[in-house]
């Protein structure tokens, strides 16, 4: 019995001290560690069972809680920026990631995140930032987040509350565990509630510049549509989360029963069909939730990573050429005219443009984009994955990490002209003389028809450059005129054409030029106000008409010549 009794205390001795060793391996901080056996996560998130879940106190804050409405705190965001391919990085289910904190954190090449960083994109000028964390990486079979996970992202939110930053803090890349399907929706939404309910409860007591993104771009991957908006199923169950996500975390406690909240759009998608799909949950205050989409647009200048001249991919871009303008400006204007109208503040929470040796034109491409998307009351956050060299990937780079530098200076600069300056539309006084040769009906109905009086049409680009009319839409019509014959009443009206050549739709009222004289110049301004939206920021659809009634004129085909007109927008939105 002695022997075996020494044997057995020989033995846990041995026990202890392994233990002691595996524990001191745990917790080293390299960027290595060991690799995980590859596993199918498309279920359940990688094991760490054998890891304590997320255990760690609510950090301690002084508190304080700015009660403000969710668009009170867009309009004092200047521009943002995303801590890319760091916090989110994760091995698409193949299980080679490291399970060490920063082996985590570090997975996709990116350097560990400190707090001079931070303060270098404060310095910048960007008073903003999108922190995306995957979380399925570092939770268990029962999604339990790991304390030393939580512990870190913690970390990483308090360098910005340090600068006094706005901070977006999402779900990002945990399509494995958050499906939208209907056969896997239940699932799903347990997985969703327990995630959330551990973040909500870790920041419960932190001010009102953290807001919680729910998810980052929600769809089911690899279907036809992935990237094009999702179906009415996905559209319905998305908003299941969305009334989920509101409801757990105004049930978290501290500040959260006030906090502002995010929520996307289908695959951060701006197309008509994902703004739609989106349905604002129900919610306990008033005015607390932002909409978010994602905009790399054009495609084949800012996302399209082809060497130039392939595969569609171009380095330039032009202000001036609407093919150029109204990818940026469409989905602005969709979200614009959809929530925004509506008292729903919007967020681009992911841009940027591919570096392809085109430097001086990002930068007016960045200005165009920032300074458009202002106008309308949206605020922007450049996505940055810290790659520069084309083998490590997408070439969205913007500051460099590895030594707190900016080495794109003059794209920073038209990120920043567009943040702090006056946007101002395009508008031109041009020369022109215009002969009345088509005959119009207007049946009161908003829809004009060839029948009889007199219209002469074109595009409000001549006058604006690119541009889309959107209700609401103020302008200042200046003019100077002379005819050929004497008319007695000239109108204006803003049109949509796109439906046929003989049929339009109004965007505005008709406004009253007025009598125009044989010889005798007649001038002054008009005030027109849009009451519709067109479809688009094309020429067809957006139309500038002047239209004599057959009653008001003694002769046809009259011709006006204008010696100036021009045409100015209010730059003053709701």
């Amino acid at each position: 019995m002695m022997n075996v009794r020494k044997t057995s205390i020989f033995v846990l001795i041995i026990i202890i001290a392994l233990a002691f060793v595996f524990t001191a391996c745990d917790n080293e901080n390299d960027n290595t560690g060991d690799t995980q056996d590859t596993q199918d996560t498309q279920d359940t998130p990688q094991q760490f069972d054998n890891i304590p879940a997320a255990q760690n106190e609510t950090p301690d804050t002084d508190g304080s809680f700015n009660d403000i409405t969710a668009a009170q705190l867009v309009a004092d965001i200047k521009i943002g920026w995303n801590l890319g391919d760091t916090l989110d990085a994760h091995d698409h289910g193949e299980g080679w990631l490291s399970d060490t904190v920063l082996g985590m954190e570090t997975a996709w090449g990116k350097p560990v995140t400190t707090k001079e960083m931070i303060t270098a994109i404060k310095n910048a000028g960007f008073n903003a930032i999108r922190i995306p964390v995957t979380w399925y990486k570092a939770a268990d079979s029962n999604y339990n987040i790991r304390a030393d996970w939580m512990a870190r992202v913690t970390e990483i939110v308090d360098y910005a509350v340090d600068n006094d930053m706005y901070i977006i803090l999402n779900t990002h890349h945990d399509e494995h565990i958050f499906r939208l399907t209907n056969e896997q929706k239940n699932t799903s939404l347990n997985a969703f509630e327990k995630i959330w309910e551990q973040i909500a409860d870790n920041f419960k007591n932190y001010n009102e510049k953290l807001i919680f993104e729910a998810l980052n771009e929600p769809r089911t991957v690899g279907v036809p549509h992935e990237w094009t908006g999702g179906n009415a199923e996905e559209w319905a169950n998305l908003n299941e989360y969305y009334q989920l996500f509101v409801n757990t975390i105004r049930e978290s406690g501290g500040n959260n029963d006030k906090r502002i909240l995010m929520v996307n759009t289908y695959g951060g998608y701006g197309g008509q069909n994902a703004i739609d799909g989106l349905v604002i949950p129900a919610d306990t205050v008033s005015d607390k939730i932002i909409v978010s989409i994602h905009v790399y647009q054009p495609y084949h200048f800012a996302q399209n990573g082809a060497p130039v001249g392939t595969e569609y991919s171009v380095d330039t871009w032009s202000k001036s050429n609407s093919e150029d303008t109204s990818p940026i400006t469409d989905p602005i204007y969709r979200a614009y005219n959809r929530f925004i109208s509506n008292g729903i503040p919007v967020i681009i929470g992911e841009f940027g443009a591919q570096d392809k040796n085109n430097e001086a034109v990002r930068a007016q491409w960045a200005e165009f984009y920032i300074g458009y998307a202002k106008s309308r009351g949206v605020k922007c956050f450049l996505w940055d994955n810290g790659t520069f060299d084309i083998n490590d990937g997408e070439l969205m780079g913007f500051f460099d990490r590895n030594n707190n530098t900016f080495p794109f200076q003059d794209y920073l600069a038209g990120l920043m002209r567009g943040a702090e300056g006056e946007w101002e539309e395009e508008n031109t006084t041009i020369t022109k003389t215009v002969v009345f040769n088509e005959n119009i009906y207007d049946a009161g109905d908003g829809q004009g028809e060839i029948a009889h009086g007199y219209q002469v049409r074109f595009p409000l680009s001549e006058l604006l450059g690119s541009i889309q009319v959107a209700d609401g839409d103020t302008y200042t019509l200046t003019y100077m005129v002379t005819s050929n014959v004497a008319i007695g009443n000239l109108q204006a009206v803003l049109v949509d054409t796109r439906q046929a050549v003989d049929h339009w739709k109004e965007l505005s009222g008709y406004v009253d030029i007025g009598a125009v004289n044989i010889d005798s110049p007649v001038s002054g301004t008009k005030a027109i106000t849009a009451a519709e939206t067109a479809g688009d920021s094309s020429d067809s659809a957006n139309q500038f008409v002047l239209v004599i009634n057959e009653s008001d004129i003694a002769a046809s085909a009259p011709t006006l010549t204008f010696t100036a007109l021009s045409l100015v927008k209010d730059n003053s939105f709701s």
